[in-house]
């Protein structure tokens, strides 16, 4: 799926494009699932190339789960045919399609417990949760810490990671997503 920029706004439309290729350093991956954020088809790196020009026919969805298909010269901590997950560089072509590039950097071995589908939703959402919460917020155990939209794709993160440090977290979540905090906020003590 490419950007396709016209009068009415930005739509994403089927297209053929060309393979890419790895690079020195870049995995080449075989796409099973992509994310696409709705907002992603506004952000600069899609509509500008990194220095500065204006970009079209844009490849969106720069978090995937897939298979490493080929490795770029000089990469060594992946095979072929390992499942990962992860992200690529923002102003590179991105995973609506059946193969993007990445560096090694940017992705993981899939977890076994996670389908593909699964895997592409966690790498932006756990980005972000991390960055606010243990970069940022430097969150320490015992600190109360309210967290909005904690059932959205970012918050269902956060509340996570802010349990793990120890905080004292407080969520608040639509109606219409209750099932989500019950799975997932909830500490047991049975």
């Amino acid at each position: 799926m490419r950007i396709n920029d016209g009068k009415g706004g930005s739509t994403l439309i089927e297209a053929n494009v060309r393979q890419p290729q790895a690079r020195e350093g870049e995995l080449l991956i075989r796409v099973r699932a992509a994310g696409v954020t709705p907002t992603e088809l506004l952000w600069y790196p899609s509509t500008h190339t990194k220095d500065g020009r204006a970009r079209t026919g844009a490849v969106p969805g720069h978090e995937f789960s897939g298979v490493v298909e080929a490795l770029g010269k000089g990469t060594s901590d992946f095979h072929a045919g390992d499942e990962i997950y992860g992200m690529n560089d923002w102003f590179a072509d991105g995973a609506t399609a059946e193969y993007c590039v990445t560096e090694p950097r940017n992705i993981a071995l899939k977890p076994k417990t996670l389908s593909h589908e699964q895997a592409a939703t966690v790498p932006i959402g756990a980005l972000t949760a991390w960055q606010g919460l243990i970069d940022r917020a430097k969150i320490q155990p015992g600190r109360r810490i309210l967290i909005h939209g904690g059932a959205g794709a970012v918050g269902l993160f956060a509340v996570q990671l802010a349990h793990l440090r120890n905080a004292h977290v407080i969520a608040t979540a639509a109606a219409r997503n209750t099932e989500i905090p019950k799975a997932t906020w909830c500490r047991r003590s049975d």
